[in-house]
């Protein structure tokens, strides 16, 4: 007997706090990328969640922002209407 499941119950979401990191440092995107090895497009992109980055991208920025990859990046899951963090 085959399961079937609603695409919600699965979805997943990728946060970032990259921008109010960098903001923080008065950094320019121009800056942060340099420091992290990666086009200003890419920080652009992943700031505004229209990008995610892959895993040696998001190390790179997250040592440049002299941060856990952790700390700068948050996984979520929808449960019912909302998302609960589920990497601590």
């Amino acid at each position: 007997m085959k399961k079937y499941y609603k695409k919600d119950k699965f979805k997943l979401m990728i946060r970032n706090v990259i921008k109010k990191e960098r903001l923080k440092r008065r950094w320019t995107q121009e800056k942060l990328a340099n420091r992290a090895g990666v086009s200003r497009q890419t920080i652009s992109r992943v700031e505004d969640d229209m990008f995610e980055p892959l895993l040696s991208t998001a190390i790179n920025i997250a040592e440049a922002l002299d941060m856990s990859v952790y700390e700068v990046f948050e996984l979520k899951k929808k449960n019912g209407g909302k998302y609960e963090r589920i990497i601590r």
